[in-house]
């Protein structure tokens, strides 16, 4: 390429020809017309985003859910948002339980299958948890603690893990840390069910039963 060699282009703001000394393939013929178009067209092809609606002030935006900090704050507003966040904290927490220890799924339709396999039996109803909070005097069977000490009330466990076995036998009453305890690691949920089992028939024959074993 020869120096003294000029090169012709359109300015893509203004369309006036413009000439350069070097085949950069220039767009605009000065400074003025390239901030013009910048602030006409202020996002280019590629880095262009969907405009989505705030859920709370319903402007449009780039981010996902709200415009400002200030909607964020103010997600009371929007009870259906609301809504759409508890189903998707409940189905990713069913689904982080599921796939411990477990091959993630490639579909949706066993993830789905997962869900429902996981899922508890009609007859696990308030009444029922009711009914074996109340026949341990609302009290941990695991280490003893009343509600009123722990604050809230008791998560009803299944004793064989299998949550679709709803019997009154196969049911007990724990606190969140005990309920953990006997739930997780997997590999010491058996030495767990044996212990329990074995509380349960004490507590029917009417021995004292040992809290807390180690």
């Amino acid at each position: 390429m020869s120096e003294g060699k000029v090169f012709v282009y359109n300015c893509v703001q203004c369309g006036i020809r413009f000439e350069r000394k070097y085949g950069h393939k220039y767009k605009f013929c000065s400074r003025e017309c390239f901030y013009n178009n910048r602030r006409d067209f202020p996002l280019t092809k590629k880095s262009a985003k969907p405009l989505n609606a705030c859920v709370i002030c319903r402007k449009k935006t780039t981010n996902k859910s709200f415009c400002s900090h200030e909607c964020e704050n103010n997600i009371s507003k929007n009870p259906e948002f609301l809504k759409k966040i508890s189903q998707m904290r409940m189905r990713t927490r069913k689904i982080n339980n599921m796939l411990l220890y477990k091959k993630s799924p490639q579909t949706t339709e066993q993830m789905d299958k997962l869900i429902e396999n996981n899922e508890y039996g009609d007859m696990f109803t308030k009444e029922l948890r009711e009914q074996i909070r109340e026949k341990f005097n609302r009290c941990c069977f695991f280490c003893g603690k009343s509600e009123e000490e722990y604050g809230k009330r008791m998560d009803v466990h299944h004793v064989d893990s299998n949550k679709k076995n709803n019997s009154v036998n196969n049911l007990v009453p724990l606190c969140y840390p005990c309920h953990t305890r006997v739930t997780f690691p997997r590999s010491k949920r058996i030495r767990w069910m044996k212990i329990l089992k074995e509380m349960i028939e004490d507590f029917v024959r009417g021995v004292n039963v040992d809290r807390c074993p180690q």
